[in-house]
């Protein structure tokens, strides 16, 4: 059992000693690693205690800025957009040229006296009939010669009634007419006409015949110029000669047989719309056509009507168009530039950039002109992806050389990305244009203002280095490595029936003995009331319900059921000062006797002195049977060896033994009895 106690003894000393060597190396770690590394914990540094310098920069964000590279090493990029077909870019003589494509282009392929070679005469779907010459002969009567296309007809209450002869002729455009616009027509056409005077006209009529019988519409030839998709689906006349007083007849002298005169032509607007119409359907392909109808009036009678000679001796048909510029076409300078933070600036430890402004200017000019029909159209920039306020319409162009500024604002700078600058031309309306346009650029300028701040964290002194948290930590180690250092040279280093011995001598010097309870197992107790009976001449209770000696407790109980023993004895506080043991009763209380040699009545009363001791305590103990030899000191018990005692249970009212006399004690079983 001294063993036990010793190993553990030693082994609380040795973790104590572990845990305190311990708590000093962790300080000793934490401390150097703070110190060396301040910024191990993200701690807010107040603005006013950097070390700061600042200083103004400007930098050319634009590379290349005149257009001097060759175009496989030039930084700026070209990019068209919409009708890439409206606009062309390229780089000369140190300049960006962007190019609006116009075009102008005139159709004069009818011309002249009309010949077989490129007319083909065809039937008209209308009037499927030929001309006919003589009456009734079923002998078609047209043809083309060196005078142009010709015909006559001679009608006799026959079935040619309403004749008709075309020629067409088809035509290929050089040029896909979906990206042109028309922009002018002309047409003229010459006929030539001789008739019988059986003709009838208003006013008058052939035979004696009336004007309601040639139902007011006479007998007439119709001459015209058409135009049609080669499908002849969609047909347009274009220009026309209806006759009215063709075969008017009075006399030889007062007549009109014979006439020469040139189509009317329809409205030019009409003719371009037409055009369109037509090409519309195809879109390179389209059809003129030549073409005669004859109306012969039945009279109420015999009429006879003979069309001598009719002839288109000479057709010109001509039109022009431009160049359709789309809306929404555009062609862009585009440049990724350079960047403020490229590694060139030193900004210490939490240095930054102040952007404070950026400009833009560059040069351009115009040739020719740009055309009022497009009054939107304009010069935008682009500065980081957003378009600038600021646009430049090309109206306001010259044919020489400007320059515009402008003002970008610090927000669309970020000093960590390269600058992107586009110029873009702008075609804002649909019109159509005749000839190029040429927008030049030169001259390209975009700076950026700004500060640098080098901004370093001061280098704190080692205490200052350290976070305000980590001293508090280590205060709370310090403070329980001394607590417990304190705790265990004070209380801890003792076996815990010392403990508990000195903390009743504590409470005893304190007046508060009542409230301390001592419990060990009985041999342990019997052996302490011994010793220290032996040691200082003091008597000490025992607590019974804590006695674990299972004949001694048995023994005891026996003796308090038979009433053998109800004598109080009294002892004066004397023992006090001698610093006695005093268990206090619990339960059921065991009065022991001071153990002598000669052992007397256990019922003989003692008292000592009252002036030795400071305060008066009386402890009530019922006496069972105990053998003296309980109360010799084992020989292979230590002090150090008892077990601790318990200090839990609260004590009730205590009272001290009498010392009893030797011959008061039992000397065999009879006298137990």
């Amino acid at each position: 059992m001294g063993g036990s106690i010793l190993k553990n003894k030693k082994l609380k000393n040795h973790l104590l000693l572990y845990i305190f060597v311990s708590g000093i190396l962790i300080s000793l770690i934490i401390l150097p690693n703070f110190i060396g590394n301040s910024k191990a914990l993200e701690i807010e540094t107040p603005a006013d205690s950097y070390i700061e310098n600042r200083t103004d920069f400007s930098k050319l964000m634009v590379m290349d800025p005149n257009f001097s590279f060759e175009p496989s090493y030039s930084p700026w990029i070209m990019e068209e957009d919409g009708d890439v077909s409206d606009i062309n870019q390229y780089l000369e003589n140190d300049q960006a040229n962007n190019i609006v494509i116009g075009e102008n282009y005139e159709f004069s392929n009818v011309s002249g006296i009309p010949d077989s070679t490129n007319w083909t005469a065809i039937h008209n779907p209308a009037f499927p009939a030929y001309p006919e010459w003589p009456y009734n002969s079923l002998q078609d009567s047209y043809g083309m010669d060196e005078f142009g296309c010709w015909a006559n007809h001679s009608w006799r209450e026959g079935p040619r009634q309403l004749p008709s002869v075309l020629w067409v002729q088809n035509f290929t455009m050089p040029n896909n007419m979906s990206d042109y616009q028309i922009t002018s027509a002309n047409v003229s056409a010459l006929i030539n006409a001789s008739v019988n005077s059986n003709i009838d006209v208003d006013p008058n009529v052939y035979s004696g015949e009336t004007q309601t019988t040639q139902g007011f519409v006479y007998d007439h030839v119709r001459f015209y110029v058409s135009i049609a998709d080669p499908l002849l689906e969609n047909i347009y006349e274009i220009a026309y000669y209806q006759s009215s007083e063709l075969g008017y007849y009075v006399d030889a002298v007062t007549n009109t047989l014979e006439i020469e005169k040139y189509m009317n032509m329809v409205l030019e607007d009409n003719i371009k719309f037409y055009l369109s119409s037509v090409f519309s359907h195809d879109w390179e392909n389209f059809t003129v056509i030549l073409g005669m109808d004859i109306f012969c009036e039945d009279n109420a009678g015999t009429d006879y009507d003979y069309w001598n000679n009719l002839r288109i001796k000479n057709v010109n048909f001509t039109f022009t168009y431009e160049k359709k510029i789309d809306q929404l076409t555009s062609a862009s300078w585009d440049q990724t530039g350079n960047k403020i933070d490229n590694g060139e600036y030193e900004l210490g430890d939490v240095g930054f950039f102040i952007i404070n402004n950026a400009s833009l200017y560059f040069d351009y000019k115009i040739s020719p002109l740009w055309p009022t029909s497009s009054i939107n159209s304009e010069i935008r920039v682009y500065v980081n992806q957003v378009l600038l306020s600021k646009t430049i319409k090309l109206t306001e162009f010259s044919s020489t050389f400007q320059r515009e500024n402008f003002d970008i604002s610090p927000t669309l700078i970020d000093e960590t990305e390269n600058i992107t600058l586009k110029l873009q031309l702008f075609v804002a309306d649909n019109f159509h244009l005749n000839e190029n346009v040429t927008v030049t650029f030169d001259n390209v300028n975009l700076t950026t203002s700004f500060t640098v701040v080098e901004r370093n964290i001061p280098i704190p002194t080692v205490l200052e280095s350290i976070p305000d948290f980590v001293f508090y930590i280590m205060g709370f180690i310090i403070v329980g490595l001394i607590t417990s250092f304190v705790a265990y040279q004070q209380y801890f280093k003792y076996p815990k029936i010392i403990r508990e011995i000195r903390s009743l001598g504590k409470a005893i010097r304190k007046g508060k003995a009542a409230e301390k309870v001592l419990s060990v197992k009985i041999s342990d107790d019997l052996f302490v009331q011994d010793y220290i009976a032996k040691a200082k001449g003091s008597v000490t209770s025992i607590n019974e319900t804590n006695l674990k000696g299972r004949g001694v407790r048995e023994s005891v109980q026996k003796s308090i059921t038979k009433g053998d023993v109800k004598k109080e004895l009294k002892v004066e506080e004397a023992l006090l000062k001698e610093k006695e043991i005093i268990t206090p009763k619990i339960s059921k209380e065991v009065k022991i006797p001071e153990i002598s040699k000669k052992p007397s009545s256990l019922e003989e009363n003692l008292e000592l002195p009252k002036a030795e001791l400071p305060k008066k305590v009386i402890i009530t103990q019922k006496i069972e049977k105990l053998k003296p030899d309980q109360f010799v000191k084992p020989h292979n018990i230590e002090e150090s060896d008892l077990n601790p005692i318990s200090m839990r249970q609260k004590p009730k009212k205590i009272r001290y033994l009498r010392k009893p006399k030797v011959e008061d004690l039992p000397k065999n079983k009879t006298d137990e009895k």
